[in-house]
């Protein structure tokens, strides 16, 4: 299991300034946002087996993601 994550600063920017969906752009979508952040995140990461912060380029997420699947067979 690979959570992939972003620090609450990077995800609030990404979807404020996304074009292609709506979501998130109310007040009550945005705490909704930050409340799974908080309390959803942390439960995910202690059920992954690796982590990987898309804040890297899109090709080197990629590729971090077919090295773990290729580890594991």
């Amino acid at each position: 299991v690979v959570l992939l994550s972003v620090p609450e600063p990077a995800l609030l920017e990404r979807v404020a300034s996304r074009t292609t969906n709506d979501f998130g752009k109310t007040s009550a979508e945005l705490a909704r946002i930050r409340a799974d952040l908080h309390e959803v995140e942390p439960l995910l990461r202690k059920g992954a087996t690796a982590e990987i912060d898309t804040r890297a380029p899109v090709a080197e997420v990629a590729d971090r993601l077919e090295a773990i699947a290729a580890a594991a067979g």
